[in-house]
């Protein structure tokens, strides 16, 4: 009679399952099953003198092996069987020790409890360290403190200067806004400007061109003016019509095509003049080409700040709305140091005596 084939689970090992014929394997015990009959294949490892134990995923080797060839080798066939999350590798080698294969099979345990720890936790900290560098950079930005017309129109009632413009000035910044590469005609309004750290220097360049929007448009972000004299009546290289100047900055159509602001004459043809909803009156869309502006003035062409053939009529000067500018650079961030407010009181004087304050101040 021909001998039937002697499979794994006849041989002598030592596992931990009861009888399948006299009661259905736990998953435990098939889990056991499955890496007995993974490593019996390799030839290399006697299962006689090895023992495999499974419980909740984690199997445990027992027993002794020829060499440590053979330790590695069992630990990494156990490792790859389905079901398998942990090895506890206790098999010993010729000639180790009870307390040495102990102290083995105890740091391979701590060990791989320390790793799955880390497994753990380490996108917890990811996490964390993200949400501190999220909150970081939502700092790096502080509001400007107010222009004398802003704090005017509060006072009035009027629409005042919205925080959140601030942060747009300020996310719109460059590098070089925040370098040496700034003209020294900024400590005009900023004496300690290149001495100040970055997150001051935001501050200084949102409160300048608040004043600036003070100056140009009374902080009316939908204002719009069409000029009537005959220097001012331009046409406009994108709309086709007469040049008007609009929003918080005074800009135009064309400085889409100059500077790669975001205006879209197509979506604002058929709107009103002063309708909110245009694109080149809403306040991102204005701020951000003004700060384009400015940078392509200071930085890219290394223009002085104040300058006769700057972009703004404002910011040259001599002009009258360059001494209405001025008046609203009375207030900087306290970053900035001693404050450039006239120690003369304008209303309290006749005009031949404003005009020399005016004129003190200019000449600084």
């Amino acid at each position: 009679m021909k001998k039937r084939k002697q499979s794994p689970r006849g041989r002598k090992g030592s596992l931990s399952a009861t009888n399948a014929r006299t009661n259905p394997e736990r998953a435990d015990q098939k889990l056991a099953h499955r890496v007995e009959f993974e490593l019996y294949p390799t030839r290399g490892i006697s299962l006689k003198t090895v023992g495999i134990h499974a419980d909740n995923g984690t199997v445990d080797l027992t027993g002794n092996v020829s060499s440590r060839a053979e330790e590695l080798l069992a630990e990494k066939t156990a490792q790859s069987v389905e079901g398998v999350r942990k090895v506890v590798n206790g098999l010993a080698e010729p000639g180790e020790s009870p307390f040495r294969r102990h102290l083995k099979s105890n740091m391979r345990s701590i060990v791989a409890g320390r790793l799955e720890r880390l497994r753990v936790l380490f996108p917890v900290s990811l996490i964390f360290f993200i949400g501190i560098a999220t909150t970081l950079h939502a700092q790096a930005t502080k509001p400007a403190p107010p222009t004398p017309i802003d704090e005017k129109k509060a006072d009035l009632g009027g629409t005042p200067w919205n925080p959140q413009w601030d942060q747009i000035i300020e996310k719109a910044l460059p590098p070089g806004m925040l370098s040496s590469q700034v003209p020294q005609g900024v400590r005009r309004f900023c004496p300690r400007f290149f001495e100040m750290a970055e997150t001051d220097k935001r501050t200084f360049w949102a409160y300048f061109f608040q004043a600036l929007a003070g100056a140009e448009a009374s902080l009316n972000p939908n204002a719009s003016v069409r000029h009537t004299n005959p220097e001012g009546v331009k046409r406009d290289e994108v709309s086709g019509r007469a040049i008007r100047s609009e929003g918080l900055l005074q800009l135009a159509y064309v400085d889409q095509k100059r500077y790669g602001c975001d205006f879209n004459w197509q979506a604002d043809r058929t709107l009103p003049p002063n309708d909110p909803a245009k694109t080149i009156l809403q306040p991102k869309n204005n701020l951000e080409c003004g700060v384009k502006i400015l940078v392509n003035q200071i930085i890219v062409q290394h223009k002085p700040l104040l300058v006769l053939s700057g972009y703004w009529a404002t910011l040259q000067p001599g002009s009258p709305s360059y001494r209405v500018f001025v008046e609203q650079m009375t207030n900087p961030p306290s970053a900035c140091g001693p404050s450039n407010k006239s120690t003369i009181d304008k209303l309290a004087t006749t005009k031949s005596v404003q005009d020399d304050a005016n004129r003190g101040e200019i000449s600084k």
